[in-house]
C-alpha cells in the first residue's frame, strides 16, 4: 500500500506527483499560516481543502456555565 505524503511548498510545482498532498500558502488567508491543499490528479492540480478551521457556533469558555 502506498503512503500519502504532505509536502509544504511556497508555490505548486509545474508537474505534481502522485500520493502527495501539497500545502500551499492560501491566497486569501483568514488566519496566519493557513494553507490550501492540492493533489495532482489526471494531469492537473485539484484543490481538496484547506487547513482553515471555522469554529463559528461552537461553545466557548465565556459561554460556559457551571
Amino acid at each position: 500500500m502506498e503512503r500519502v505524503t504532505l509536502k509544504v511548498v511556497s508555490v505548486l510545482p509545474v508537474t505534481g506527483e502522485s500520493n502527495i498532498i501539497y500545502l500551499v500558502p492560501s491566497e486569501n488567508p483568514k488566519t496566519q499560516n493557513e494553507k490550501d491543499e492540492y493533489i495532482w490528479s489526471e494531469g492537473k492540480y485539484e484543490q481538496i481543502g484547506s487547513t482553515a478551521v471555522d469554529l463559528t457556533g461552537y461553545a466557548t469558555e465565556q459561554g460556559r456555565t457551571s
